[in-house]
């Protein structure tokens, strides 16, 4: 995502307090933004979430960081959070969606695995404990209307992100980047949520990210591309799974022992194959 140039007020608008500071807000027109970073989680906290969620193993780093977009006229919220995440990386969830088989698919099989991530002590089977050991997610945030039990309605749509626009350099109002969890997957790799919010003068554009690299099998990456114009009253969602193996990187003439290309989504993205795409509307009132 473009990084972002120094706020530029607009009618309609509010300053940005705290531009740098743990939690910031920013509002215009009808629109709320906010950004909330914390440290690491403290033990105590961290056996919460293991209580909450009913497993034991949790990504290394885990935060209860957050960002939440509210529409002040219609109650419409849309949250992102390591703990929402964590509930679809759940193997019952992925089972749920079809990506049980996502191992074979790739090549992987339990021999190969549990010869890679031996630690000594327990294999992968052992340690499984009803969340996947990758934290794969298939997270797409969190909604709700304020004051109703109903969730937004949603429906699929042609209509498609104006990426033509979002490379234009407008002025970028607010800007923030947050990482929900990550782990590295005792050091074979790592498995990053993360999310990414730009707000201009009549937009807003929103990143999800699941970023997946185990070192010589597979990288994955399943984004959720949030785009609305303030001047309609739906966002548009736009979902992709890309997947591919290590060793079809290589055919494509991927270096994959390039640690800093392996390292960066953005530029394996167009070398992924691509799994899943679909865009829906989701309305907010």
């Amino acid at each position: 995502m473009q990084r972002p140039t120094v706020p530029t007020r607009i009618p309609g608008s509010t300053p940005i307090p705290n531009m740098f500071g743990p939690e910031k807000t920013f509002n215009i027109l009808q629109w709320s933004v906010t950004s909330h970073r914390t440290p690491i989680l403290s033990q105590t906290r961290t056996e919460e979430y293991s209580t909450l969620l009913d497993v034991f193993s949790l990504p290394e780093m885990l935060f209860d960081s957050k960002l939440y977009v509210e529409n002040k006229e219609t109650g419409f919220k849309l949250e992102f959070n390591a703990l929402d995440g964590l509930k679809n990386a759940k193997t019952d969830v992925l089972q749920n969606e079809g990506v049980s088989g996502v191992k074979v698919g790739c090549a992987w099989d339990t021999k190969n695995i549990n010869a890679a991530f031996q630690d000594g002590t327990k294999t992968i089977e052992e340690r499984d404990d009803n969340i996947d050991w990758t934290f794969t997610t298939l997270y797409k945030g969190s909604m709700s209307i304020k004051g109703s039990e109903n969730q937004p309605v949603i429906e699929d749509t042609t209509e498609g992100v104006d990426y033509e626009r979002l490379k234009r350099r407008d002025p970028i109002l607010f800007y923030d980047e947050l990482v929900l969890y990550e782990d590295e997957l005792h050091d074979h790799g790592t498995g990053q949520l993360s999310v990414k919010t730009r707000f201009m003068g009549e937009y807003a554009y929103i990143l999800l990210r699941f970023f997946l690299r185990v070192d010589g099998v597979v990288v994955r990456v399943i984004d959720n591309r949030f785009y609305t114009d303030y001047s309609k009253d739906y966002w548009l969602r736009e979902t992709s799974y890309l997947e591919s193996s290590y060793d079809d990187l290589a055919k494509k003439s991927v270096n994959v022992k390039e640690p800093t290309l392996m390292a960066d989504p953005n530029q394996l993205l167009p070398k992924l194959n691509c799994k899943i795409k679909k865009t829906v509307k989701i309305y907010v009132k």
